[in-house]
């Protein structure tokens, strides 16, 4: 986790530097990119399913052991990478979960975690189940949090101040809200994100959050 935190506070300290204002079409040519990739790479699962209050979600992510190169672009070489392929929740799946699995974070944790601060800005995020991950060097720490028969749920949160954008975040929000087919999870460098599990017996709990307060 000390590694973690300390690549993150090294990229919010470039902010400038790594600018998150990733001009839509790169983003969709990189998200044609990767569906290029995984063709070629024959990167397909078929996964168990498990229903949580309706919601099919996939079981154990696979982790595959090749991974899409990361897209860079500006003068200052800012990256975003293709983190996993599964699945974005719907407008609708996002509203049934959001008050269950808020309630499962620690009033102790939430003071530690800006996402977590309110109710407002948990929901600020989108959700993100997961059938296929990356081993990619700077996905190594994160992947072994991913341990057991679970279903994953990746929490992507927005930018919560005006100074610092998200457009990564925003085009894939606005693809979800169109109806897009979407399957892959796409995240810069220097956001937030949190990582739930729900066992067979529907416990929900916090693996663990990622990113600068």
């Amino acid at each position: 986790m000390k590694t973690i935190f300390c690549l993150f506070l090294f990229l919010f300290s470039f902010s400038p530097v790594f600018s998150q204002d990733v001009p839509d079409d790169i983003t969709l040519s990189y998200q044609s990119e990767i569906k290029s990739w995984l063709d070629k790479n024959d990167v397909n699962l078929k996964s168990q399913i498990k229903k949580y209050n309706g919601i099919e979600l996939f079981l154990e992510p696979y982790i595959n052991q090749k991974y899409p190169e990361s897209k860079i672009f500006g003068k200052g070489g800012a990256v975003i990478e293709c983190f996993a392929v599964g699945r974005f929740l719907t407008m609708p799946e996002k509203e049934k979960l959001y008050e269950t699995i808020y309630s499962c974070v620690s009033l102790d944790v939430r003071q530690k975690f800006l996402p977590f601060k309110s109710f407002e800005n948990f929901k600020n995020s989108l959700v993100f189940n997961p059938q296929i991950l990356f081993n990619a060097p700077s996905n190594r720490v994160l992947n072994e949090d991913f341990n057991g028969k679970y279903a994953y749920l990746i929490f992507y949160f927005g930018s919560y101040y005006d100074k610092y954008h998200d457009m990564v975040f925003n085009l894939q929000l606005k693809q979800l809200t169109n109806r897009d087919s979407k399957n892959i999870l796409i995240i810069p460098y220097s956001f937030s994100y949190a990582l739930f599990k729900i066992d067979d017996r529907d416990n929900i709990a916090l693996v663990n959050y990622y990113g600068i307060n």
